[in-house]
């Protein structure tokens, strides 16, 4: 009888150990299946989230030959819904991301961002193919055009030099417009230099200036006074760019003028103004 009951406590647990270890492999098995599915059986484009089960909102997805436009990438990170980076790299020795090539994928406006806020080293591309650099994080931050691109391009060269055009072009001439001279009583006038053209239509100025290079001519003085210049309204009167002394004279003055999309003139005294340009930089 104690034989007979020890044989029979033994098989007992002898087939609870096998009952345990055959679920366990059951789940184990359904694990593997669940990942050959995501990662070996997934189709262009099915994502793939690979360790966890990330939420459908915060969620980051791994897909393979993921469709963006033309491109056929061997893998493609997308936030799904989240707030931040699609995808952060850190490295203890200061590398986060190193490739052979990068590009950025050019924004539908523009400019710099407008919106959202944004952190000090991020880079943006517009949509004209401009580079800009976040130097100081806000909404949405300050940005700074890094140089030359591709609305740019044919005039070739880096920032900060002076591109000088084969031939001037007058820009402005108050002596033809319904405005009339320029007169204090009527504040500045707005004058803009971005993608202005010679008479026949063709281009004269590109995009995103940095400064123009003129001859600024007063003519039909009242009195003593000076034209100043500033990019931006508040900021006049600035530096004078030309000074007269008397009523009736005509005088010139070729200098270099601050420039983004235009800029602000103002007289302090009633004069004409005439703008010939003469080169520009970015």
């Amino acid at each position: 009888m104690t034989d007979s009951a020890e044989a029979k406590a033994l098989r007992e647990r002898i087939a609870q150990a096998t009952a345990q270890n055959r679920q366990r492999l059951d789940e184990l098995e359904q694990r593997n299946a669940q990942l050959r599915r995501q990662i070996a059986a997934a189709a262009a484009g099915t994502p793939m989230r690979i360790g966890v089960q990330n939420n459908t909102t915060y969620g980051t997805s791994f897909s393979r030959n993921y469709d963006i436009a033309d491109d056929q990438p061997i893998l493609a990170v997308a936030g799904l819904a989240g707030t931040g980076p699609a995808l952060l790299a850190k490295s203890a020795s200061g590398i986060g991301v190193s490739a052979s090539g990068v590009r950025l994928v050019p924004a539908a406006t523009d400019g710099p961002p407008a919106t959202g806020r944004h952190e000090v080293g991020e880079v943006w591309c517009d949509a004209g193919r401009e580079l800009y650099l976040c130097s100081a994080a806000g909404t949405p931050g300050t940005w700074r055009r890094m140089g030359v691109s591709a609305s740019a391009a044919r005039w070739g060269g880096s920032p900060g030099v002076l591109y000088l055009l084969n031939k001037p072009f007058r820009l402005f001439d108050s002596r033809t417009t319904k405005a009339g001279r320029l007169d204090p009583r009527k504040g500045s006038v707005e004058i803009v230099f971005e993608g202005a053209t010679y008479p026949d239509g063709s281009p004269g100025l590109p995009a995103h200036l940095g400064g123009i290079l003129a001859n600024l001519t007063v003519t039909g003085t009242v009195g003593a006074g000076f034209v100043t210049s500033a990019v931006q309204y508040n900021d006049l009167p600035a530096p004078s760019y030309i000074n007269w002394f008397a009523t009736g004279q005509t005088l010139a003055n070729t200098t270099l003028l601050p420039a983004i999309n235009g800029s602000y003139f103002y007289a302090s005294a009633p004069t004409h103004l005439i703008i010939d340009v003469i080169g520009f930089t970015y």
